[in-house]
């Protein structure tokens, strides 16, 4: 019997707690109306501490990206994204990357301010659950911050982007030749793919951060750096059903885990209490699929693009 592949599925080294799904659950069987959402959701201080308060702030935050997602759905059923036609990047991904991500930026921005206005001479008994809780999102983040936080979906662009790059690589190397577009974009589609950004997203930033460390073979990771890439390396391509995608070698995960295994006995020997891992509030929407496909569909679009008004784009960088 073969070996069960290893994963990212909450790692060692962390407390899983689902303290902020369960929250989100309690959100979604309030039955309140307008008014008592008001008075119970956005008193005038958020009176939460501790480990309360960041199971609070994951719960809101998963509503806050349905909205978003919801809008941008919406948005993009009448228009096409737009993406700046000059992006900086040394490869077509690179410049996905770049691209998209400030086109993301920019619908935040235009849902922050149709939110603000859809509020404007709304009484309290028409404020809807949704509302309610983006309000106390947004307070929440400026009681914390001073200013006003957004989650976003950078890092998913990002991610998305840095696989564009690394799978030509993997490919062919274990391959013996480049892949055609097709074999690129069907990889990127691939559910294995998709899963293992799943994994991930099951640990805390901490564990996160460890991985792309590793991954993009530097002292720190930044997810906002597009010039930045994942080291093939750690990736080899296999095939299921007559399509071939990319994984992560099991030795590589295997490591990881005996890894965060040694920190937690070590954290356990100094009598250390482990970080707690919420998972990421998009997993707790069920909406990741979607936001993924969009996503790579987009770099599909943007390289095709690409090559068609140069077909030397890639090979001369």
């Amino acid at each position: 019997m073969s070996e069960k592949r290893p994963s990212f599925l909450r790692m060692p080294g962390q407390v899983h707690d689902s303290s902020a799904r369960e929250r989100r659950r309690e959100f979604e069987v309030m039955d309140l109306n307008g008014e008592e959402l008001i008075k119970e959701l956005v008193p005038s201080k958020i009176d939460l501490e501790g480990d309360e308060r960041t199971a609070e702030s994951y719960a809101v935050a998963s509503f806050v990206i349905e909205k978003f997602w919801d809008y941008l759905k919406d948005k993009l059923s009448t228009q096409e994204v737009e993406l700046n036609q000059s992006p900086e990047g040394d490869t077509s991904a690179k410049r996905f990357v770049s691209a998209l991500n400030e086109a993301v930026d920019s619908y935040r921005d235009e849902f922050f301010d149709d939110f603000r206005d859809s509020l404007k001479g709304k009484q309290d008994e028409d404020i809807s659950k949704t509302d309610a809780l983006t309000l106390r999102y947004f307070q929440m983040k400026k009681e914390e911050t001073g200013r006003l936080g957004f989650p976003s979906m950078k890092d998913l662009v990002t991610m998305v982007g840095r696989m564009g790059d690394v799978v030509p690589k993997v490919y062919e190397r274990d391959i013996g030749h480049p892949p055609s577009d097709e074999e690129l974009f069907k990889a990127l589609e691939h559910p294995s793919l998709k899963r293992l950004f799943m994994e991930m997203m099951t640990n805390s930033r901490s564990v996160v951060n460890t991985i792309l460390i590793r991954l993009e073979g530097g002292k720190d990771t930044n997810l906002d750096d597009y010039t930045r890439e994942f080291d093939p390396k750690y990736f080899k391509m296999e095939e299921s059903n007559g399509n071939k995608h990319v994984v992560f070698r099991p030795e590589v995960t295997r490591w990881f885990r005996d890894v965060w295994a040694q920190v937690a006995e070590n954290r356990a020997n100094e009598g250390i209490v482990s970080p707690k891992a919420l998972q990421c509030p998009v997993l707790y929407t069920g909406k990741f699929v979607e936001m993924y496909d969009w996503v790579a569909r987009e770099f599909q679009e943007f390289y095709k693009a690409e090559k068609d008004k140069s077909p030397k784009t890639e090979s001369q960088g």
